[in-house]
């Protein structure tokens, strides 16, 4: 069986920085949703665009050094995983929307979860202004504002998933992988 890698099938024309761009666009189509769906949709093809930019990142940049010969990507996503747990928590959401059923648990995200405010005029006014910009309103039939936003809990800690994201974003940007080396999954707990 012939196999064709991204570089092949896309004519090399693009490298892990495209990919940090996609997964950038990504977000912010997520963040300019006002559906909860489309939202959904958005955050998980962001994951797995954050997912795929360890690959590439593995696959061009560091599979050919002596230090990484003979190791795959798992052991770079067990370097990232040590050093970043919002880039890994990512990573499992990918994971676990790619599959219906995972041999292997996810190692730091516990929940995805949209949370709603019925009727905003209940809250107080600083924690309106807050959340508006952690989601996005709609107002009901009967004039009521709902507040969505969508929230990760991940090492046991619940967050407004666009400030992971955001966090995670950055890490991926200011990356220096000389200080990248090979993890085995056995230095890795959950």
């Amino acid at each position: 069986m012939n196999t064709i890698s991204a570089q092949k099938l896309l004519n090399g024309r693009f490298d892990e920085q495209f990919i940090i761009e996609k997964a950038c666009r990504e977000l912010e189509r997520a963040k300019k949703c006002s559906d909860i769906f489309e939202m959904y949709d958005h955050i998980i093809n962001f994951s797995i665009s954050v997912s795929m930019i360890a690959d590439w990142i593995f696959h061009l940049k560091l599979a050919y050094k002596d230090i990484w010969k003979n190791k795959n990507e798992t052991f770079f996503t067990n370097w990232i995983r040590l050093q970043n747990p919002e880039v890994a928590a990512l990573i499992d959401i990918s994971n676990e929307c790619k599959h219906a059923h995972r041999k292997h648990p996810s190692f730091f995200v516990e929940n995805l979860n949209i949370k709603i405010i019925f009727d905003v005029s209940k809250t107080l006014q600083s924690e309106y202004e807050l959340l508006i910009n952690k989601g996005f309103s709609k107002t009901t039939d009967t004039g009521n504002v709902m507040l969505f936003f969508p929230t990760i809990t991940y090492a046991r800690n619940e967050v407004f998933f666009f400030d992971l994201a955001d966090q995670a974003m950055a890490w991926w940007k200011d990356l220096n992988l000389d200080s990248a080396f090979p993890v085995n999954n056995k230095l890795i707990s959950c």
